[in-house]
């Protein structure tokens, strides 16, 4: 598709390096060229770490204004080199979203971070309003509004700061995941509202699924590893491609039978641990009402328990709650958390974080060290460090600054990190975001190795596709109440968010 007169973009031969990615000897590239057209709906896909992302920040303007590195090739915005336009120009037509909605928040207050766009465009507070009623019914987001950004949920979030871009109706808009966090039903509406009330913009959207909310999108662009454009062109196509198999993938596979053998991983006494009769409050403008409303949960090693629900239904606290990251006794909660082991013997203060790994649902919420070697072993120093980078295909050089990773890419160090550690139960929130189909693949091969090792996991995910095929229990949490679901096929049934 290389028709470029009623182009509003043109990339050709796009490549970036960011700053100190010399250490890893890094460049990004988008080899060939791409028009698109004015109107277009185009979703970009490809694995994790091809440039993705970062093609769409170099769309926007961020690269190089904002992030500065060394910049080749060509992008015009309009028949105009995007670097020659100002970036004032830039923000007032296109509009992105980040990939991990805690990079966008920029304000502590829910209506303040809806409307913080528009003001800087100098909107009028009646144009504002008239502009947020319109988001209200779509979104939902009312009963959060007088909320703190620091005390909404990831899904909750990422619908605030897809508002916040969604109600500039900006000329183009880029969403790079859009629905990472949200659950089906806000995904659905989500995609509904940019059918029915972005007619004439541009959209482009990466995502490593081919979703079947985004009906929509008739054109699809397809990298590789390296850059390459494996595919460009129309819907029905990719598809006809995709079953019969002529669509050449790339499968980099994790090396965790190595790894498992590097960080002598295998545990044979059971420890488990138990909430009883949970409940919890955040209290304040929050209000009294449980989050968690009498939980009784047990998480053993070599078991896998997973939980889904929808945005705001406490998962995320439920996890905060259980690695005692918040304490019971200084909120409006009762009840009891405790680890033992099969022989009746209680694991104390001191054992019981040796013993337990969190995976945050923000993948830099975990990041304490300048290099990815260093993230991995909490600090520590050991020969084989490299070989753990690569065996969980995050980087090839662990002195990379983690925070240059790809989203993916941090994902997978987060997992390395909290695996490395020997932990014999892990919380995880989350843990396929940034992945690719490939990286869910290698993320189920994982947990299956490890439980086998003496390890048990808490999941929660939106992912029911992932949670059903390494899930030894499924829980549904609604209004604060945990539902065991008797059966795996019960529990992708009536309470699934995602058939």
């Amino acid at each position: 598709m290389k028709n470029n007169s009623t182009a509003i973009f043109t990339i050709k031969d796009f490549s970036f390096s960011y700053p100190l990615s010399q250490l890893n000897k890094k460049t990004i590239r988008i080899n060939g060229q791409i028009d698109i057209k004015k109107g277009e709906r185009v979703l970009i896909k490809g694995p994790s770490g091809s440039g993705k992302s970062t093609l769409l920040l170099a769309l926007s303007g961020i690269i190089p204004y904002e992030i500065t590195g060394k910049l080749g090739g060509k992008i015009l915005f309009k028949g105009q080199n995007i670097d020659s336009i100002p970036p004032e120009n830039l923000h007032r037509n296109i509009g992105i979203v980040f990939q991990n909605p805690y990079s966008q928040k920029v304000t502590y207050s829910v209506e303040d971070e809806l409307v913080f766009y528009l003001e800087n465009l100098g909107y009028s507070p009646g144009e504002i309003n008239r502009r947020l009623n319109k988001l209200y019914k779509s979104f939902n987001f009312s009963a959060y509004m007088h909320r703190s950004t620091n005390n909404l949920s990831g899904g909750e979030l990422q619908k605030i700061i897809l508002s916040s871009v969604l109600i500039a109706e900006p000329e183009v808009i880029l969403f790079d995941e859009p629905t990472s966090y949200l659950d089906i039903k806000s995904e659905i509406s989500f995609y509904k509202y940019l059918k029915d009330n972005l007619k004439d913009q541009t959209i482009i959207i990466v995502d490593h699924k081919l979703n079947h909310n985004i009906s929509f999108i008739k054109r699809i662009i397809e990298l590789d590893s390296k850059g390459n454009i494996i595919f460009d062109g129309h819907i029905k196509e990719y598809k006809k491609l995709f079953i019969s198999g002529k669509l050449s993938r790339e499968k980099k596979s994790w090396n965790i039978e190595k790894f498992v053998t590097l960080s002598k991983s295998t545990h044979e006494k059971t420890l488990k641990l138990e909430l009883s009769n949970l409940y919890f409050s955040y209290g304040g403008n929050r209000g009294d009402k449980p989050i968690l409303n009498n939980i009784n949960l047990t998480i053993e090693t070599g078991r896998v328990v997973s939980i889904f629900g929808l945005n705001g239904s406490g998962k995320t606290t439920l996890i905060k709650v259980t690695s005692r990251l918040i304490k019971l006794k200084k909120r409006k909660s009762s009840g009891k958390i405790r680890m033992f082991e099969d022989s009746g013997r209680t694991i104390k203060k001191r054992e019981f974080f040796d013993n337990l790994g969190v995976v945050f649902q923000n993948p830099e919420t975990h990041f304490l060290y300048l290099t990815v070697g260093k993230e991995i072993t909490n600090g520590r120093y050991i020969e084989n460090v490299d070989k753990i980078a690569k065996a969980f295909n995050i980087t090839d050089s662990p002195r990379q600054n983690p925070f240059t990773l790809s989203e993916g890419q941090k994902r997978r160090l987060n997992l390395a990190n909290t695996f490395f550690l020997s932990k014999r139960i892990v919380l995880m929130d989350e843990p396929t975001f940034g992945q690719d189909e490939n990286g869910i693949l290698n993320l189920i091969k994982t947990i299956n190795i490890l439980k086998r090792t003496g390890m048990g996991f808490l999941i929660v995910s939106h992912d029911t596709k992932f949670i059903k095929s390494i899930s030894d229990k499924v829980y549904y949490l609604k209004n604060g109440k945990l539902k065991e679901l008797k059966t795996i096929k019960k529990a992708f049934g009536e309470n699934s968010e995602n058939n």
